[in-house]
């Protein structure tokens, strides 16, 4: 029996490989391989040995897109790795092809690889030849959703708002996603609670995405967490000019929503193409603002830009000054 487990969702994947090997006898012949260097001829060799006791014999290989061809095994490592760069891709998946078939009954053989593999050549083959399992992380859009289930099901609470955080935090990189996930729940391991200050604390992420904590924080009129968070981003090594671009882009898009702040988010969304998270942040952080007042404080951060590149001030010590009038709406 030939069984495939791939993808980019370690959690799953992980999960999955304990729950087969919580099946097996306690005599069961277990033997784990990286398939970096390991041949076809290898992987026949493993698997066609009768397992010990008269039992079942269990093949784990991880890591499937390493695996050479027989052909490519020599007596020297300097033939081997001049046989292995002269054979084709076609030659492995024939290879691989010709072999699985003929695993024995008594050998369950395990691909385990934490990438997802593609449709073409081996994919092709272990698709048809193997139990083949694929867990994937999900898109962009899906991660919210995906991130608060994945909290919950530890028995952790998580709002719809740090969920779009964390999410926006990885961005396209689901590889961090788990590993930002565990150092969470690490953290959070006695409340059993995500809030959005955590993954300020923990997460790194993109000076767009970092500044929400300071904006949040001035719209809600609370200058010492703003000033906080700013200092916390400089201490981060994050340089001022990148938390004041941040700034002023979060502080557009307050105004456009201003603009149209009585038509409410889901216009503001598919008039602008903002994500809904955004949208309704922007919406409710108009409550706090009268008319016109969003445009009033773009004006004057950027009068703080010009001050600065025409010398006339220090970009950190103008920026907290900023922050500070714009929580007390001193503008």
């Amino acid at each position: 029996m030939v069984v495939t487990i791939c993808g980019n969702d370690h959690t799953k994947l992980n999960e999955r490989l304990r729950a087969i090997l919580s099946e097996l006898e306690e005599d069961t012949d277990v033997v784990e391989l990286e398939a970096t260097g390991l041949s076809i001829r290898d992987l026949r060799d493993y698997c066609n040995t009768m397992p010990l006791f008269g039992g079942k014999r269990v093949v784990i290989v991880k890591g499937i897109s390493s695996l050479s061809s027989s052909d490519a095994s020599s007596s020297t490592d300097q033939e081997y790795s001049e046989r292995k760069t002269r054979t084709s891709s076609s030659q492995l998946v024939k290879d691989l092809e010709d072999y699985l078939p003929e695993v024995p009954e008594t050998t369950l053989l395990v691909f385990f690889d934490r990438n997802p593999i593609g449709t073409s050549g081996i994919g092709r083959v272990l698709r048809k030849y193997s139990f083949f399992e694929e867990y994937l992380l999900p898109e962009q859009a899906e991660l919210p959703l995906y991130i608060r289930k994945a909290f919950e099901s530890d028995s952790y609470k998580i709002d719809s708002e740090s969920a779009e955080i964390l999410a926006q935090a990885v961005s396209n990189d689901v590889s961090r996603l788990q590993s930002e996930m565990d150092k969470l729940k690490m953290y959070c391991k006695d409340k059993l609670r995500i809030d959005p200050e955590d993954i300020y604390l923990l997460v790194d992420m993109p000076p767009d995405v970092a500044v929400w904590d300071i904006t949040d924080a001035i719209y809600a009129k609370n200058a010492g967490k703003a000033v906080q968070s700013f200092r916390a981003l400089l201490e981060k090594g994050v340089a001022p000019q990148q938390i004041i671009g941040a700034i002023s882009s979060q502080i557009r898009n307050l105004v456009i929503a201003d603009s149209c702040r009585d038509k409410g988010s889901l216009y503001l969304q598919q008039a602008t193409g903002m994500k809904p998270f955004v949208a309704r942040k922007l919406s409710a952080a108009l409550s706090t603002f009268k008319p016109g007042q969003p445009k009033k404080l773009l004006e004057m951060l950027l009068q703080v830009d010009l001050s600065y590149k025409t010398g006339k001030a220090e970009l950190d010590s103008a920026l907290e000054l900023f922050i500070q009038q714009a929580c007390a709406r001193r503008f």
